[in-house]
């Protein structure tokens, strides 16, 4: 492992959770850091809002990070909503 001047380990910021929907019952996202990628496309059984599959994407996404034992992300998604909820 590399270290800093100050005996540190080197920043590595957080993983990036992108996601997206396709009304009115698919989403995907997808999740990424330099050393390795997920993709995901799931089929909700329900219809649903833009909204509401943003936040099943969103919970999806969470999910899969803390399955892999991710403490932290960066979620990005191109609903303000909710982005503005997190």
């Amino acid at each position: 492992m590399d270290f800093d001047l100050h005996g540190r380990p080197p920043f590595v910021p957080p993983p990036l959770l992108e996601l997206d929907e396709w009304p009115p019952c698919s989403l995907g996202l997808d999740l990424h850091q330099e050393n390795f990628q997920i993709e995901m496309a799931l089929r909700l059984e329900f219809k649903t809002s833009n909204n509401q599959a943003e936040y099943e994407a969103l919970i999806a996404g969470l999910l899969l990070a803390r399955d892999m034992g991710v403490d932290n992300v960066i979620c990005k998604s191109d609903s303000q909503l909710t982005v503005g909820h997190i």
